[in-house]
C-alpha cells in the first residue's frame, strides 16, 4: 500500500522502469527491482534471489556464508560481472530467468541433477565434488538464543475506529502503520490501563518481538496531532476497524486485530481508586449512606409527634364539607 501510494504520488502513478528508481519505492528490494527492470525493460541489470545463489556459489565456488554481508557483496558481484559479459544482443532478462530457473528445477539444496545442467562443464563445484558443501549456509540460532525485544502497544477506540501511527521510514518498521506505543499514547494525553488484553510473539531476522497490547481511553475532544515529539513515529490518524487491514500495517498490529476480530476485548480501562469519576461516585454513595443513616437514627420528640398529629386532624376536619 505504502509502495502504491509512493508510485502514484513520485511517479505520476506510472511503475519505473530503471532498477535504480525502482529500489527507490517502499516494498521493492534489489531482487524485485532487477526482476522488473530487466525482464520488463530489457535493462540490463543482475538479480539474485535464492536460486540465483545457489547457482552462482557452486558454479564460481564462493566460499562466503550466502546470507551474510560478505557472501551477498560477492554473489552480487559476480552477477553483475555476468551481465556485463552477456551479447549485446542477448536479452537480459532471459539471462535472469534462466538462472532463477536453473536453481529451482536442476540445481537443487541437496540433489543436484548435474547430469542435465548446461552449467556443468563450468561448475567448480561439480568438478571438485563439492556440491553438498555449496553453497555456505551458516546455522542459524535458535528461538531460544535470539536477543527479545519487548513493546508495549495501546489499543484505543474512538469514533467507531482505532488510533494507528506510521512508523518513520528511516527505523524499525519504517513506513508501517501499527498501534501506539505507551509513550506515544500517553503525549496524545491516553488514560492507559496496566492489565494486558492480549499477546503476539514474533521471530523477526535477528531478534524475537514480544508485544503486550494494553488499552486505552481518549477524550472525544482530545486531536489527534503529528507526533513528531515521539521517537519512532511521524503521524497519528484514526482508522475504521474494516479498512485498517487495507493500509500498510506491520505483521503484529494484524495479527491484534485478527485476535480482535476472533475475541473482542472490553477496551474500557477500569477507573483507578484515585481517579476523580471514582472519587465522585464514592462522595455520592458516602454522602447517601450518611443521609440515610441520620434520618433512621435520629428520635422524634413525644411533643412533636402530638402537635403534628393534633395539626393533622384539625387539617382534616376543616376539609370535610358540611
Amino acid at each position: 500500500w505504502t509502495g502504491a501510494k509512493e508510485i502514484d504520488t513520485r511517479f505520476a502513478g506510472k511503475l519505473p522502469r530503471r532498477a535504480a528508481e525502482l529500489r527507490e519505492v517502499k516494498g521493492i528490494g534489489p531482487y524485485t527491482a532487477g526482476a522488473i527492470a530487466s525482464i520488463a525493460a530489457g535493462e540490463r541489470t543482475p538479480l539474485v534471489d535464492g536460486n540465483v545463489a545457489r547457482v552462482l556459489a557452486r558454479v564460481f565456488a564462493i566460499e562466503h556464508d550466502i546470507k551474510g554481508s560478505a557472501g551477498t557483496k560477492a554473489l552480487w558481484k559476480t552477477a553483475g560481472e555476468l551481465m556485463t559479459a552477456l551479447p549485446e544482443a542477448a536479452a537480459p532478462g532471459d539471462l535472469n530467468q534462466g538462472l532463477m530457473e536453473l536453481g529451482a528445477t536442476l540445481c537443487s539444496p541437496t540433489s543436484p541433477r548435474c547430469l542435465g545442467c548446461p552449467l556443468a562443464v563450468h561448475c567448480i563445484a561439480r568438478r571438485d565434488g563439492r556440491t553438498g558443501e555449496l553453497p555456505v549456509i551458516a546455522p542459524r540460532k535458535k528461538q531460544a538464543d535470539l536477543p527479545v525485544l519487548e513493546r508495549t502497544l495501546v489499543w484505543i477506540e474512538r469514533t467507531g475506529g482505532i488510533v494507528i501511527a506510521r512508523r518513520r521510514p528511516d527505523g524499525l518498521f519504517g513506513g508501517l502503520w501499527e498501534l501506539p506505543d505507551r509513550e506515544l499514547a500517553e503525549q496524545l494525553g491516553a488514560r492507559v490501563d496496566d492489565q494486558a488484553v492480549a499477546h503476539h510473539d514474533q521471530v523477526l531476522t535477528h531478534r524475537r518481538l514480544r508485544v503486550t497490547v494494553v488499552c486505552g481511553t481518549l477524550d472525544r475532544a482530545t486531536r489527534l496531532l503529528v507526533a513528531t515529539e515521539v521517537p519512532g513515529y511521524d503521524a497519528v490518524a484514526r482508522v475504521a476497524l474494516v479498512k485498517a487491514g487495507t493500509l500498510g500495517v506491520a505483521a503484529a498490529t494484524t495479527a491484534i486485530l485478527r485476535k480482535y476480530q476472533d475475541n473482542p476485548w472490553n477496551s474500557t480501562p477500569k477507573p483507578s481508586r484515585s481517579s476523580p469519576r471514582g472519587t465522585r461516585r464514592s462522595s455520592k454513595a458516602s454522602a447517601s449512606s450518611a443521609t440515610t443513616s441520620t434520618t433512621r437514627t435520629s428520635p422524634i420528640p413525644r411533643s412533636a409527634r402530638r402537635k403534628a398529629s393534633t395539626s393533622s386532624s384539625t387539617t382534616r376536619g376543616r376539609s370535610r364539607p358540611r
